[in-house]
């Protein structure tokens, strides 16, 4: 599984502005024209917490602004730095092993539509990314003490300007996870509304760019006067154009169409790196990565049992060990309920099977959907009535004939005639039956 975490070429292309090379072949936008890119698709959602993939990220990330970011150092590297807190926290570890952050907000950080943006904030879209039913990352925030509970141990003080934030163990990448868009603030209330409307989106962001309108077409970006940086953002207006045609994407940059293009197809790249070298960045993103060993695939095989097994302890070695006693009872307690929830509801589910097969009677059961009625009755009294004249008949010796030495006569009074007359009603009581149902449906309009 691979999860691309955070697009960090757009945060810095559209908060420091666009430096092109000297050779550069692609214009740069005129004065008041949108800086227009292409990263693809349309996103689905501009909501931080249901943004799974890189592109989504670079969407989102100009959006809503986290604890901590990303800034072009003076090389060109990328740094991090404070974003709405004022600066970056030293962590505190407490008594039980536990380690806490305490960060303070900057002063008059507001929302773009006017109201105060506080540690509050923070504390619910943190729960709220992390128990959302289709939130794409919540097991970002396992660090947090409290993760699982459906409560994380994150509190606002009362005037709003600190964040107390207590990890359940150490985490020396924790600041740099607080620049994932999973961790950006959203308004209370604000979920519903972060997917495309007919009007555009009105909702209200803390990063340096607002929704101006969202189409079929495009995604327009706007400068959010009241970012806390907003002097710095130098491209007033930005178009995200949607292309999910690499080919023609790249076209239309080489056409001079777009200012930057993502991601580039394979036939476009070698053309670029001949012809146009100036417009080929490469760069560096943040991601995870998780190698996933199925031993049971055929493909294994060939390894043996005391290979797998070391196979399996080089996996766990990957992950960190949590060492406490009680975070560990927990786990354990997890795995033994889902054992016994397993297990339970599979014996009912057997249960109720046998029961409905009539296991445990005392004789055998069956079932049939035919009902004998009177209809039937006097129908099989019938059959008997003339089996038994053929038999009556055959007993008083009627019923033969003799043609040798002379030839005698079939019938043999009304006894004989009685004799075949019922055999012949035996016989043909299925071709009767099967006529009467025939002028039955016949008559009562039934047939094509």
């Amino acid at each position: 599984m691979k999860r691309a975490l955070l697009c960090v070429l757009l945060a810095v292309l559209l908060l420091c502005g666009c430096t092109r090379a000297p050779a550069s072949t692609v214009r740069a936008p005129d004065a008041g024209e949108p800086l227009t890119l292409c990263l693809g698709a349309e996103p689905a959602t501009l909501d931080p917490a249901c943004t799974e993939n890189g592109v989504g990220a670079t969407y989102v990330v100009n959006l809503f602004s986290g604890l901590t970011g990303y800034r072009a150092g003076g090389d060109g590297s990328r740094e991090l730095t404070p974003e709405l807190c004022a600066e970056l926290p030293v962590p505190e570890s407490l008594p039980d092993g536990r380690v806490q952050y305490v960060f303070t907000l900057r002063d008059g950080l507001t929302w773009s539509d006017g109201t105060p943006l506080t540690a509050a904030d923070f504390v619910y879209a943190w729960n709220r990314a992390c128990t959302l039913e289709d939130a794409a990352a919540p097991y970002l925030f396992a660090c947090i003490d409290g993760y699982g509970t459906g409560r994380l141990n994150v509190t606002a003080s009362p005037d709003g300007r600190t964040l107390t934030v207590v990890l359940a163990e150490a985490m020396p990448t924790f600041l740099q996870l607080c620049a994932q868009p999973a961790y950006a603030p959203v308004p209370s209330g604000a979920a519903d509304t972060m997917r495309r409307t007919a009007d555009g989106a009105g909702f209200a962001v803390s990063g340096p760019y607002t929704v101006a309108a969202w189409t079929d077409e495009s995604l327009t970006y706007v400068k959010n006067p009241a970012y806390w940086d907003a002097d710095n953002v130098t491209a007033e207006t930005v178009r995200f154009a949607f292309e999910p045609d690499p080919d023609a994407a790249s076209a239309a940059f080489l056409a001079r169409d777009y200012a930057l293009v993502w991601p580039v197809s394979d036939a476009a790249l070698d053309d670029l790196r001949t012809n146009h070298a100036p417009e080929l960045r490469t760069v560096s993103r943040l991601a995870t990565y998780s190698l996933c060993f199925p031993m049971n695939d055929p493909a294994l095989s060939a390894f043996t049992q005391p290979e797998r097994a070391q196979i399996r302890t080089a996996q766990k070695m990957l992950l960190p060990e949590n060492k406490r006693l009680l975070p560990r009872l927990h786990a354990a307690n997890r795995n033994l309920s889902a054992l016994l929830t397993w297990s339970m509801e599979n014996a009912v589910q057997t249960a109720d099977s046998m029961k409905a097969r009539g296991y445990g009677v005392r004789r055998r059961t069956t079932f049939h959907l035919f009902v004998f009625d009177s209809r039937d009755a006097a129908v099989l009294g019938l059959i008997l009535a003339l089996a038994g004249i053929c038999v009556l008949g055959r007993v008083f010796g009627h019923g033969t004939m003799e043609f040798y030495p002379r030839m005698d006569a079939v019938f043999t009074g009304v006894s004989g005639a009685v004799l075949y007359i019922a055999f012949a009603v035996l016989a043909l009581f299925p071709s009767i039956l099967e006529m009467k149902e025939k002028l039955t449906w016949r008559c009562c309009g039934l047939t094509d």
